[in-house]
């Protein structure tokens, strides 16, 4: 509703209180992108907060959006869809239930090997940041992704293609992984 607001006409909708039932289950395997209304209603609200805030529109003034790309990195097929392309900085939109927790929630998540990733996959952008929007509060935070947090995605890009190589490129016994550690 944010990026592609067109896209939000295709949405299909069911009146009902919950996912579990017959209604939308029904919904579901005859159409795409099926919401309940209180899904949509909620989603409406945090676009008009965005909508409402200047910074957070400025990012969006001369930028591309979900911009696709796939590229080779150590000899591995990598893709992603940036949300928000400005000429030197890749911008993520991310909900949360907690704001002030995202920093370490980021970690958790993985963000930090999204973000080291995509400044590979788009090596014009120098920079990149989580617009995020809180759920709950309706709070809106920029943050900019540190040199750690970007040095700790890239150890687990690495740690990823070296598993990848281990277990689909070398045929090792996936079922024989095991994670060694000590608490």
């Amino acid at each position: 509703m944010i990026l592609e607001p067109k896209k939000a006409a295709n949405l299909h909708i069911v009146e009902v209180a919950s996912k579990n039932t017959k209604a939308y289950k029904e919904a579901v395997a005859n159409h795409e992108n099926v919401f309940t209304r209180r899904e949509v209603d909620d989603m409406e609200r945090l676009v008009k907060v965005f909508k409402k805030n200047e910074k957070a529109m400025e990012l969006l003034d001369g930028a591309e959006v979900e911009v696709p790309e796939i590229k080779m990195i150590k000899g591995i097929p990598f893709r992603g869809k940036a949300d928000i392309l400005r000429v030197d900085e890749l911008i993520d939109i991310k909900t949360t239930t907690d704001i002030g927790n995202f920093k370490y929630s980021a970690y958790k998540y993985g963000y930090d090997l999204q973000a080291y990733l995509y400044l590979k996959l788009f090596p014009q952008a120098k920079s990149f940041k989580f617009l995020c929007i809180d759920k709950a509060t309706k709070d809106l935070a920029i943050y900019e992704c540190s040199e750690e947090f970007l040095e700790s995605g890239r150890q687990k890009l690495e740690k990823g293609i070296s598993d990848y190589r281990k277990f689909f490129q070398n045929n090792e016994d996936l079922d024989q992984y095991i994670i060694n550690g000590t608490v």
